[in-house]
């Protein structure tokens, strides 16, 4: 099932794929909720994020480092 990822603080924004480009790479972001399909996203039986525009394509985070203010991709 398609769904948005909302923004817990604010409500009107969402997990986005920057111009609805789905490549390696292309970076994520919290945009205005407008309901297309860049900002749909499926969550898989093991737990990954997949993009409705591609199930091809999930999110991950750029580099594999975990830390405060690694991008999300």
């Amino acid at each position: 099932m398609k769904k948005l990822i909302e923004s817990v603080l604010q409500g009107e924004l969402c997990i986005d794929i920057q111009g609805g480009i789905i490549k390696n790479g292309t970076p994520i972001k919290l945009w205005e909720k407008h309901g297309g399909e860049n900002q749909k996203w499926i969550l898989t039986s093991d737990g990954s994020i997949v993009s409705a525009l591609d199930n091809n394509y999930c999110i991950d985070i750029q580099g594999g480092i975990i830390k405060n203010g690694t991008p999300i991709i």
